[in-house]
């Protein structure tokens, strides 16, 4: 298998729902694809590796006061569905919402990337088992003792050694109430699903310098516990969101001087602006950035200077 798919004249569909309209992530995916017919590999599981539901954190929603669903993933062991910025290969889950008149619906908001493996490239996901939250505001017309119904179609790219795309028709009846309730079993998913979506980062300044092929990141902890958590962390891995940077090469880690981490990072083949002026993405450490391990994710967003 080459180290890079060829270049194909293939678009992603645009900003929709979070997603980024960039051709790179799903050149990569056709031509991965295209390798796998060509090498009479079997494309398509007979069984289906995802299961899919539409899930509400409240059982009852109070006229003009939002609320969240989400599409619950459970990925079979060794699959995974894409972020919103796959990589190189992969298409980014999605919904397109049937809402009833008046209803709102804002992008998926997005927890922290996984790195996930499709055949022997790097790519960026989920496994096991993921809440993709939404946000949606209802309107103040709404009477109480009615029900509403949401509706929407979603669609995937379950990978592992193989790849099965999908469609489903997904819905939920919720009833109208003067106050809304919380779901018991639910909230707690919905909790976890945005503790882990990346954060900004205080304590920290982070910098950005193009090296030839290159981008070289350092970030240099400003704060006495930022300096107190250099130590513990071993490993950095960035996850790019616009497809500046190849999510499939290798990302070198260093500790260049005290007080700082640097990691240099490999310009990708396909990107849309290999001259892009910011760097975009999120930066993970599995040590986590604070004292106690916890926030994992960074968002970051850096100006990039030659």
């Amino acid at each position: 298998m080459p180290d890079t798919p060829p270049r194909l004249a293939v678009r992603a569909k645009a900003r929709e729902s979070g997603q980024i309209d960039h051709p790179g992530f799903v050149r990569g995916w056709f031509a991965i694809l295209t390798f796998l017919c060509s090498s009479a590999a079997p494309v398509f599981a007979a069984s289906n590796p995802l299961a899919i539901s539409l899930v509400s954190e409240v059982t009852a929603i109070e006229p003009g006061k939002p609320f969240y669903v989400g599409l619950l993933l459970k990925h079979r062991d060794g699959d995974h569905t894409y972020w919103k910025f796959p990589g190189i290969v992969g298409v980014p889950t999605n919904v397109e919402w049937n809402l009833p008149e008046g209803f709102k619906a804002g992008p998926i908001e997005w927890p922290e990337p996984q790195r996930v493996m499709m055949f022997q490239v790097k790519a960026q996901g989920y496994e096991g088992e993921t809440l993709l939250p939404v946000r949606i505001t209802p309107p103040e017309s709404l009477q109480p003792g009615t029900t509403v119904r949401l509706e929407g179609k979603a669609s995937w790219m379950c990978c592992g050694r193989t790849c099965n795309p999908g469609f489903e028709d997904l819905s939920l009846e919720l009833k109208v109430s003067p106050v809304a309730s919380l779901d018991e079993k639910l909230h707690p998913k919905f909790d976890e699903a945005r503790r882990l979506a990346p954060q900004p980062l205080a304590g920290w300044k982070a910098g950005a310098k193009r090296v030839g092929g290159e981008v070289h990141l350092r970030m240099m902890a400003v704060s006495e516990q930022a300096r107190l958590r250099v130590p513990d962390i071993r490993e950095l891995v960035f996850f790019t969101e616009d497809g500046l940077i190849n999510a499939d090469k290798a990302q070198v880690f260093s500790r260049p001087e005290p007080g700082v981490l640097a990691l240099k990072l490999l310009v990708s083949e396909y990107a849309t602006d290999p001259r892009a002026k910011e760097l975009l993405g999120v930066l993970q450490t599995p040590q986590g950035w604070m004292p106690d391990g916890t926030v994992r994710s960074a968002a970051l967003r850096v100006k990039i200077t030659d």
